[in-house]
């Protein structure tokens, strides 16, 4: 909960003084990948570049990107930190794009604190530990911990298949009664589409939340609809966690720059803002299996607004 605290009042800080928490972890995160990671300490050293060159964010041009081709085609032993037992980490599976399974593994503390990125957006957008939670995922995604707020009916939750019929799904939310429903953006625009043509009703939470897809204009319309509140989407990557999240001006994604960089690139520059271009992530929380200047696979541009929620975090937009 310390770290939970130290996030939450990261967002009260001015954009220079986030910017100058990025710049510490990104000498950090550089340094350490160099020593103990032979991918980079090869690819720096492949292209004349030391730790001490990179002061910031406007420096890592000097550094290659790496395609998640090129991670999968490399050992495990190659891609790890040699200075942390791999043993003692956390496991993530993901198939992502290609469908090809690939293991990416986090210290715990940086698993923990990623975790709590998605809880502090999740507390931004409204979210309180007394409401009761519904989650619409991949039942490979479910979380089935029972920890000891639960036991003082904190935090309650229910986990909901996107796989079933939308008739049992809607059920399932009807005897749940959930305050905030979590999902993905085809799942509820579905569950929406059967909800609104058999005029079902009943349901009405505080907050709807998506992630994982690409939240289209039609379906963020027809899942508002259906609930009676506008869905608050979230930008996020297993390499990383949650990259950008939108507050309830959704005028779009604030960037979590105190744990992570986030690069647009087009024709290996960086682009302007307001040019659509490759992302490009460096995840500042990534010890055990680093991840520096990763091309996502996705096309986004970053915005130069000031967003009216007063938050200082940047703003992103999410194309393709």
């Amino acid at each position: 909960m310390i770290w939970l605290k130290k996030l939450r009042k990261n967002l009260t800080l001015s954009k220079a003084e986030i910017e100058g928490i990025q710049r510490y972890k990104l000498m950090q995160l550089i340094n350490h990948a160099y020593r103990n990671v032979p991918y980079y300490r090869r690819l720096f050293d492949d292209h004349h570049v030391k730790p001490g060159d990179i002061r910031g964010v406007e420096d890592l041009n000097k550094i290659p990107v790496t395609d998640k081709a090129v991670l999968r085609a490399l050992g495990r032993e190659e891609i790890s930190a040699a200075n942390i037992n791999i043993k003692e980490c956390v496991d993530v599976f993901t198939s992502g794009s290609t469908g090809r399974p690939t293991t990416i593994c986090f210290t715990r503390e940086d698993y923990e604190l990623l975790d709590f990125v998605y809880l502090r957006s999740f507390l931004e957008n409204g979210l309180r530990f007394r409401h009761k939670r519904a989650f619409v995922l991949d039942p490979h995604s479910f979380d089935t911990k029972n920890r000891w707020y639960h036991r003082l009916g904190l935090a309650r939750y229910v986990n909901i298949s996107c796989f079933s019929d939308p008739e049992d799904q809607v059920q399932a939310r009807l005897e749940a009664g959930p305050d905030f429903i979590h999902g993905y953006p085809s799942s509820l625009s579905q569950i929406s589409r059967f909800m609104i043509d058999c005029g079902t009703n009943g349901i009405s939470p505080s907050i709807v939340s998506t992630a994982a897809e690409l939240l289209h204009r039609r379906d963020r319309e027809r899942i508002t609809r259906a609930f009676g509140v506008s869905p608050h989407d979230r930008y996020a990557a297993r390499e990383c966690g949650n990259i950008a999240w939108e507050c309830d001006a959704h005028r779009g994604y604030h960037i979590n720059i105190d744990t992570l960089v986030v690069e647009i690139i087009k024709d290996g520059m960086p682009a302007k803002p307001g040019e659509r271009g490759d992302v490009v992530v460096t995840n500042l929380h990534s010890y055990a299996m680093p991840f520096v200047r990763y091309r996502i696979g996705d096309v986004g541009k970053l915005s130069e607004e000031s967003c009216p929620c007063g938050s200082e975090l940047p703003l992103m937009e999410i194309i393709e």
